[in-house]
């Protein structure tokens, strides 16, 4: 860490600070389709700070071809979530916990055709979705009720013929939703082909109503302008609007959708559609407050703070930002488990679990460490060696084990605790035993899987590990280098703490499991082997083991296992537009195809962890090119549980992936703030706090900093440039 303040970049004010996070909140946004006038042509509002918070409107992503997406966007409302089809007005996966649909909500006709959107735009507070043929153009928004249970739809008609149009527009009204008080796991509850539903028109023809037969569940329809027509077919309904359109004029029609228990859903829509101008401009501003204060230190929503990045580089701040804006897409305000979790997907699958494995950051603890410490500690009461999450509706554990579960928490621990400087909470009881008696086992924990005479635990069949590859079996270089790594972590924390005896013995056992991890290495060829019960070895060119290994036990590997494990990476894994998780060359990759773990793609947490392993290495310069180069996933929109690459040359394209029971939207964008963070400006504290910066890596010719970083209850700033960093308290 630098002494002296790089002279060219000037750290912004306290004012300044809070000035650049109210600006990418309710004040700066000007919404090209809160007019019944503006027909929106998909120009993002230029309200940002120029090199401080980008807004949410310039995090949206472009404008994209409906045919060319693998996984349609998304959207949530910090109660739940949804999905667009490729239909203008519909929307499927909608789930509001305890409320979830089945199908989709309801078809747009015009003239009797159904209206499919060419191409769609994903914003964090709304979709849009437009057609154009050659004398018509029509655009929806889709939005959800902020923290409400509803979704809200506008349709804009343009006519563009030189004469007036006569046309009859026409919209389904599904409401396939029930009720589900249990039951919720991967496998979202929904209902299904034998569920019964009624409906039929209410209030005088001016709403819609649909019944669940076997839940409380109800579905309204409403409308700021009446329909033409509006009837029940079997159990769904029919609006239909008749309009003169003249040349070149719009037609505006706006509908709600409102779910709820009993008839009083009837109400609410009525009162969203009544005062829609109102409930659609709040589903935007409610999403920008709430995102604004993620950077103001006391913002009576979270209990902490997120740093403001400040830089011309945009870039690295588009990277930052989407990372922070994909973790707040996830935070849920109405389960019941605490007041604010983070889930981990939607919204297709898991949509009320958070996996322990997904959320080994510390940035968490700097924006919420009151709910971080609630989780954390309710965590330590569960069983997790039969569980890979918690359904934060029941509290229940959820799933097999995950091999990972130890790393993970303990991940989350240390760096909780390194941040938030919260040495007392070691003390504090977690259930029967203390936090630091529950550290301490989540490091050793790995000597029960040893089998007799072996020295490496393992870890068992695809099951608990990857997955879907049946060769990345048992003993793992990967998680039992993690062993090595945590068992160092907790020896410096117990000489922190007076225990130097514990320390010692930690430590030897650390020597002594690192020297058998290293017999796993594949000389000449960057990659790792898995040890079998037979005593075979099975190579495996898999990016989790340079990944875990660079992060946990960098100070093993000799100059010549770095390069050539860089050189793998280089050679087999990155990609121009993104990276593969497995080679194409690793043993399984004929039978492992899904797009997370396996050749024809990555989970969005590897490329990150991999730039990672390339700044632990010391090889931090070749890190730019691909990471610069991954920016342009986040044009389509937020990280997502993973990007396939289409086809096996460098070049093919990417795109959100679905097939394999991918997620739209998961939390683990993130990791690629940290890594901008911890890894190319250089924060990470040690337990002590008495070394707060390592040395950076940062990108050629970077200059900038961060403001508003909360560190042990005070406020820093990080200013960087001319390759060095330096860090003040403000």
């Amino acid at each position: 860490m630098s002494a002296k303040t790089p002279s060219r970049f000037a750290s912004p004010s306290r004012r300044a600070f809070l000035k650049q996070a109210m600006a990418a909140g309710v004040v700066c946004s000007t919404d090209a389709f809160s007019r019944n006038s503006s027909f929106s042509r998909g120009e993002s509002a230029s309200c940002g700070t120029g090199q401080g918070i980008l807004s949410l409107d310039e995090l949206c992503g472009d404008w994209k071809r409906m045919s060319e997406l693998g996984n349609p966007p998304a959207i949530e409302n910090f109660w739940g979530a949804l999905q667009a089809t490729d239909n203008l007005l519909a929307v499927t996966c909608l789930t509001l916990p305890p409320y979830s649909q089945s199908n989709h909500s309801g078809y747009l006709h015009i003239d009797g055709e159904p209206v499919h959107a060419d191409e769609s735009r994903w914003y964090a507070y709304q979709i849009l979705r437009r057609s154009r043929k050659a004398d018509l153009e029509v655009e929806t928004s889709v939005r959800m009720v902020f923290e409400g249970q509803g979704v809200l739809s506008r349709i804009v008609i343009r006519n563009l013929d030189y004469a007036p149009r006569q046309l009859e527009v026409g919209a389904e009204l599904l409401g396939a939703i029930g009720r589900y008080d249990s039951g919720w796991d991967f496998i979202v509850p929904q209902p299904g082909w034998y569920d019964k539903f009624t409906a039929g028109p209410a209030a005088h023809g001016e709403a819609f109503l649909i019944r669940h037969a076997s839940s409380p569940a109800r579905v309204a329809f409403a409308f700021s302008r009446k329909p033409d027509q509006l009837e029940a077919i079997d159990d769904r309904g029919s609006a239909n609007w008749r309009m003169t359109v003249g040349p070149g004029e719009t037609r505006t029609i706006e509908m709600v959708m409102a779910v709820g228990d009993n008839d009083d859903t009837l109400t609410l829509a009525r009162q969203w559609a009544s005062g829609f101008e109102a409930t659609f401009a709040a589903a935007k501003s409610g999403w920008e407050k709430r995102y604004a204060q993620a950077f103001i230190p006391r913002n009576g929503f979270y209990s902490g703070n997120l740093p403001i990045l400040t830089t011309t580089d945009e870039r690295l701040r588009r990277v930052y930002y989407m990372g922070i804006l994909s973790r707040l897409q996830m935070l849920r305000t109405n389960l019941p488990i605490q007041p604010r979790v983070i889930v981990t997907a939607a919204p297709q699958w898991a949509v009320t679990l958070t996996y322990f494995w997904d959320n080994t950051l510390f940035l968490m603890s700097m924006l919420d460490p009151e709910m971080m410490k609630v989780q954390l500690k309710r965590w330590l009461t569960m069983d997790i060696s039969r569980c890979y999450a918690q359904d934060c509706i029941s509290g229940a554990p959820r799933g097999p084990w995950y091999a990972a579960n130890n790393l993970s928490v303990f991940g989350m621990l240390q760096g909780h605790l390194r941040v938030t400087g919260d040495y007392g909470m070691l003390d504090e009881k977690a259930g029967e035993k203390t936090v630091l008696e529950h550290l301490k086992e989540l490091a050793t924990g790995w000597k029960r899987l040893v089998p007799k005479d072996q020295e490496l635990a393992d870890y068992g069949d695809p099951t608990h590990l990857l997955e879907c590859d049946p060769v990345y079996i048992h003993a793992v270089a990967s998680l039992n280098a993690a062993n090595v790594g945590m068992m160092r972590m907790l020896a410096e924390l117990l000489e922190m703490r007076g225990d130097s005896r514990g320390a010692k013995e930690l430590r030897a056992d650390a020597k002594s499991l690192a020297a058998a991890v290293l017999k796993l290495y594949v000389p000449g060829e960057g990659v790792w082997n898995c040890a079998l019960p037979d005593g075979r070895l099975i190579k495996a060119r898999h990016v989790y083991d340079f990944a875990t290994i660079a992060k946990w036990m960098a100070e093993d590997l000799s100059p010549s296992m770095r390069r050539e494990m860089v050189a793998f990476v280089e050679r087999e894994l990155i990609t121009e537009g993104w990276m593969r998780a497995m080679s194409l060359q690793d043993a399984a990759a004929p039978e492992s195809d899904r797009p997370d773990h396996g050749p024809m793609g990555a989970y969005d947490e590897w490329p990150a962890l991999t730039l990672q392993g390339f700044c632990k290495l010391g090889y931090g310069e070749k890190a730019f090119d691909p990471f610069y180069r991954f920016e342009k996933v986040t044009h389509e929109g937020p990280y997502a549980q993973s990007h396939e690459i289409l086809g096996r040359n460098w070049d093919d394209p990417v795109r959100v992936a679905l097939r394999g029971y991918e997620a739209t939207h998961t939390m683990i964008g993130s990791t690629f703030t940290e890594l901008i963070v911890g890894s190319f400006l250089g924060f990470q504290p040690d337990w002590r706090g008495e070394r707060i910066l390592t040395e950076p890596c940062l990108p050629p010719g970077f200059e900038g900093g961060l403001s508003g970083i909360l560190f042990r209850g005070k406020q820093y700033e990080l200013t960087a440039g001319a390759g060095r960093t330096a860090l003040k308290q403000v």
